[in-house]
């Protein structure tokens, strides 16, 4: 597994030289909605600080390029009017594009399709990029390399420089965030190696003999040839995982699956308390007032 360690300062200002390039873009997932938290709306939408911001504002007041949302049937017109009503926190409108993910229906427990249904998972957010002309539009412009986030972890960073930098010194497909693992227990995908590539495994899916001492952050770089090459070459369709979700069964696809086709890859681990702060619950661990409370800690400069 090729592993490196967050503090390189050369891939620090090789990544910002390719920012400042415009050789960098943002996709945030953001297709879910905050009724997990008790929020009526997507949860980027969410107000996350002491001072009033949203988690949507957070990434706007980070992004030094162009960003793009994803986001689901389920709120998409909420989202889009969101950005509309705050003026797109002070970004070009040009900056910001959104595009959509798709539903599939849940099953019953003899797995056969029901009247409800739920977003796809992040998995096919590569494909719904490319098909939505986003990847063309980029390309023409000259970027070169895509960060992916999820919306929901409140200290990822959208245009992180050393993460790029480090795809660019190592030249690869994919390059994934990861954090030391808490325990084997740990409500996160573990990092691994399984027939000599990267792999992710979600945490419901781990065995007993998998040992990793990694935990994925969902966060990737990853370079736009790849995505034609995944999206287009490949045509590659990405499994569907099972999960348990009131008294049915949810399919989802993971975004990291994309590993499995990467033709080359990397790790950057990062120390915790600086790149991932998620909210998923209403209460205790990962919940409103644990993410308020550590971005109120942090230095105001970067809120």
């Amino acid at each position: 597994m090729d592993v490196n360690y967050s503090g390189n300062t050369q891939d620090q200002l090789r990544g910002k030289e390719l920012i400042q390039q415009g050789k960098v873009g943002c996709i945030i997932l953001a297709g879910g909605q905050g009724t997990r938290l008790g929020f009526d709306g997507p949860k980027g939408c969410m107000i996350v600080t002491s001072s009033g911001k949203s988690l949507f504002q957070l990434f706007c007041e980070r992004a030094q390029g162009p960003i793009c949302i994803m986001t689901s049937p389920l709120n998409h017109i909420q989202t889009v009017d969101f950005f509309e009503k705050n003026h797109f926190f002070n970004l070009d409108p040009s900056q910001v594009s959104f595009f959509q993910q798709e539903m599939l229906p849940l099953l019953d427990d003899q797995f056969q399709p029901t009247q409800e249904v739920g977003p796809d998972g992040n998995g096919h957010a590569l494909h719904h990029f490319y098909r939505s002309g986003l990847w063309k539009k980029w390309h023409d412009l000259g970027i070169e390399y895509l960060n992916v986030i999820f919306v929901d972890n409140a200290l990822a960073d959208p245009f992180d420089p050393e993460l790029v930098g480090l795809a660019s010194r190592k030249n690869v497909d994919a390059i994934l965030k990861a954090v030391p693992r808490l325990s084997a227990q740990e409500k996160m995908g573990m990092v691994t190696m399984q027939n000599g590539k990267l792999k992710v495994i979600e945490y419901f899916e781990i065995s007993q003999n998998t040992i990793s001492a990694l935990s994925s952050t969902g966060m990737f770089c990853l370079s736009m040839s790849f995505i034609h090459y995944l999206t287009q070459e490949l045509k590659a369709e990405f499994p569907l995982h099972l999960a348990r979700k009131k008294g049915l069964w949810k399919r989802e696809r993971f975004l990291f699956d994309l590993l499995d086709f990467a033709r080359s890859g990397a790790v950057l681990v990062c120390e915790r308390d600086k790149i991932y702060c998620p909210l998923k619950n209403a209460s205790g661990e990962h919940s409103l007032e644990t993410v308020r409370l550590k971005l109120d800690q942090i230095s105001d400069t970067l809120l």
